[in-house]
């Protein structure tokens, strides 16, 4: 798909236009070969146009990707490829607009795909529902999502699967730290963040995957940035990009981060280029709304 090559390059126009279309072809293939079906193709083809649309700030867009992924019924095949956008789809929509409330309350699901084949993807609800429970301070229910984090990994292990219990391993140190962040244990947290950014680092992206659902380097980021380190938050989002250029949420963090330290000019540069990316934007998020603003103040679009 050309759009696996869009999406590394940042190129959401080009990526969205791409997956339309292979979605669409998906559609007529499967009408044709399996009436009543519905395609994997296509579910994979939506994981990376919700990646698209979010990055370039189309929520209502990304909202009619989600409904469609939830009308799925009987596929043509039942994959890896289709599991994995059925978990991440919905995780992609909540986490990436921070929304945590949602994110708490994601399901697996549907309940008729036999999920208990793919404990690579059932992880990635439980990682979703334990962000957004640690990130309302729900300590609770994000311990008993964690569990179900490291018993996937543990399963994942004992089927020698080492490279996705490596992964989902990943996803159980960044929701783990922000649990530790929950509570009050800041040094944990960053260094179970840079754990899990390092070993992000020292594997190779699935092609099955747009990316990940959040890149561990935007998380550490986020972090430092939160606990009153802006420098080595710029350093860490700045990682983020060279990995994944274009990120909604790396260049608007640049750009506070580079506020926080005083640094006007390189604030400048990162809204402009999140204003640039989010240009048919409909969303209404409060990063977008700021750069417009702060673009405005400094004489700029």
């Amino acid at each position: 798909m050309p759009s696996h090559i869009f999406t590394r390059l940042g190129l959401w126009d080009e990526s969205i236009d791409a997956n339309l279309a292979a979605a669409e072809a998906a559609r007529r293939v499967v009408a044709r070969l399996h009436p009543g079906a519905s395609a994997f193709d296509e579910l994979h083809a939506l994981d990376y146009l919700e990646y698209a649309y979010l990055q370039a700030g189309r929520d209502a867009e990304a909202m009619r990707v989600v409904e469609r992924t939830r009308q799925v019924g009987a596929l043509d095949v039942s994959n890896f490829a289709a599991a994995y956008a059925l978990a991440a789809v919905p995780a992609r929509h909540a986490l990436e607009r921070r929304d945590w409330a949602a994110a708490a309350a994601l399901i697996v699901g549907p309940a008729s795909f036999p999920w208990p084949r793919f404990g690579n993807a059932e992880a990635i609800t439980h990682y979703a529902r334990a962000l957004g429970a640690a990130r309302r301070n729900d300590l609770p229910a994000a311990r008993e999502s964690l569990a179900r984090v490291v018993a996937l990994r543990d399963g994942l292990a004992a089927k020698n699967d080492t490279y996705w219990a490596g992964q989902v391993d990943v996803l159980r140190r960044e929701a783990a730290a922000w649990i530790a962040r929950a509570e009050n244990r800041n040094e944990d947290a960053v260094r179970l963040l840079r754990e899990a950014a390092e070993a992000e680092d020292a594997t190779d992206k699935s092609p099955v995957t747009p990316g990940s659902i959040l890149p561990a380097h935007e998380m550490l980021a986020d972090m430092l940035l939160e606990t009153g380190d802006a420098a080595r938050a710029a350093v860490e989002y700045d990682a983020s990009l060279r990995t994944a250029p274009g990120r909604y949420a790396s260049l608007a963090g640049a750009a506070r981060a580079a506020e926080a330290s005083g640094d006007a000019v390189r604030a400048r540069t990162y809204y402009a280029r999140l204003v640039a990316q989010c240009g048919r934007a409909d969303a209404t998020r409060t990063e977008l709304g700021k750069a417009r603003a702060a673009l405005a103040a400094s004489g700029g679009p």
